[in-house]
């Protein structure tokens, strides 16, 4: 029997799905489900799903006493592996014993690099025909990986039909950025919390990614705070046209002087003249797929969705096999996707301003005539989502405005 472990249990799910043609059954063991299904040739096939990491750092006893241990001696531990749920060990283990032929199908990355290889330990230890420790510790041993980037009828039926092998040294380089962060972040947490006496449930926590973070968003708010608001003008011509009326944005972008600004506004008059009316194509290269952190920020500065729940929602369409995609626009580049509480919102522009022109002369649209409106003004500052100083969008409805500079974003 050929046996596929995969990181969840949907994947495993979906995999026999589509591998099975949709004849796999369903089963349970150690209350983790199993799917098993025999191809046309008669093999027999099954896919079992994790929960993530089967195993996790941890030290061993002796030091659990903050006070009496040494932090050279906490650095210098050697940590033990245990468990992260007790019934997914006893199901692949179980699983394991009737498996010929083994093929990894955790996600493709490094963690998934590192939980495929910590299904197969255990695997090996149930099943000694299989291989064993020794090998995948000096890497000779050779294991069947499928890798896939979405979970498509396509992609999964293309990964099984090119299979690679696990990756050694991927794995370990996983391992390696756990047991750094539990021996660093263990190491240091206790130093930082002896030292300033902070003891119990009042611990000054330090971590590899948290106490970095934590500096920005010191960094960031003292910006802010030291932020000192300036006013500002700015200039708008709505013009008139059969084919309807636009608006556009003076040369300046911003007057810091009202009588500036004022003076600017007096030297316009109407209508106004096209000098020149000018097209050219141009061509796009595809953009850039997002990585986390962008797609992360964007979430938030964009849709004021929080960073965990847009990574629950990526997670979910990725199970789902709809994974988003960036995709070109006529105004920005924006993920784009099929979900339909999603896309209204994703299709919307950062910026509403105008295109840029002079307050004396109209667009490039023929025969368009300018219509000099009232003055209207703003001392209403806006909030703006660059950072660090950059202004708040512009109002359409605005001709001179006024608006006070605002603070540095909390949002990078």
């Amino acid at each position: 029997m050929r046996l596929i472990v995969t990181e969840k249990n949907n994947s495993a799910e979906k995999i026999a799905t589509y591998l099975s043609k949709g004849t796999a059954s369903t089963d349970k063991t150690f209350k983790v489900p199993y799917y098993t299904w025999t191809d046309d040739a008669g093999n027999d096939h099954r896919t079992i799903g994790l929960k993530g990491h089967v195993l996790g750092p941890a030290f061993p006893e002796g030091y659990s006493n903050w006070q009496k241990t040494d932090l050279h001696d906490l650095i210098d531990a050697e940590l033990i592996k245990e468990p992260t749920d007790k019934n997914v060990v006893k199901a692949i283990r179980k699983v394991a014993k009737e498996a010929d032929e083994l093929v990894i199908a955790t996600d493709f990355d490094r963690e998934g690099e590192l939980i495929g290889l910590e299904a197969l330990e255990e695997m090996l230890d149930a099943n000694p025909t299989l291989g064993n420790r020794e090998e995948t510790k000096a890497g000779t041993l050779r294991i069947q990986r499928a890798r896939y980037s979405a979970l498509t009828k396509e992609e999964i039926e293309r990964a099984f039909n090119e299979l690679d092998e696990l990756s050694y040294p991927l794995a370990n380089a996983g391992a390696a950025r756990q047991d750094i962060d539990l021996l660093w972040g263990a190491t240091l947490t206790r130093a930082v919390s002896l030292s300033t006496r902070r003891f119990g449930s009042n611990f000054l926590s330090v971590g590899r990614v948290q106490s970095p973070t934590l500096g920005l968003i010191v960094e960031r708010e003292m910006e802010r705070r030291a932020h000192v608001a300036k006013p500002f003008w700015e200039l708008f011509a709505k013009f008139e046209h059969p084919d309807g009326s636009f608006e556009t944005h003076h040369e300046t972008d911003k007057f810091w002087e009202k009588a500036e600004a004022d003076a600017a506004f007096a030297g316009t008059s109407g209508p106004g003249t096209v000098k020149s009316v000018t097209a050219r194509k141009n061509t796009r290269k595809p953009p850039t797929p997002y990585n986390t952190t962008a797609f992360t920020t964007d979430a938030s500065s964009r849709l004021g969705i929080t960073p965990s729940s847009a990574m629950r929602l990526a997670e979910d369409l990725y199970m789902d096999g709809l994974s988003p995609t960036r995709v070109p626009t006529t105004r920005s580049t924006h993920p784009r996707c099929r979900c339909a509480s999603w896309s209204p919102r994703w299709s919307r522009s950062r910026s509403s301003r105008p295109p840029r022109a002079c307050s004396t002369v109209s667009s490039n649209r023929p025969g368009a005539k300018k219509r000099r409106p009232t003055t209207r003004r703003s001392t209403r500052p806006r909030r703006s989502t660059r950072a660090p100083s950059a202004t708040a969008p512009r109002s359409a409805s605005t001709n001179l405005s006024c608006a006070a500079s605002s603070p540095p974003s909390a949002h990078r």
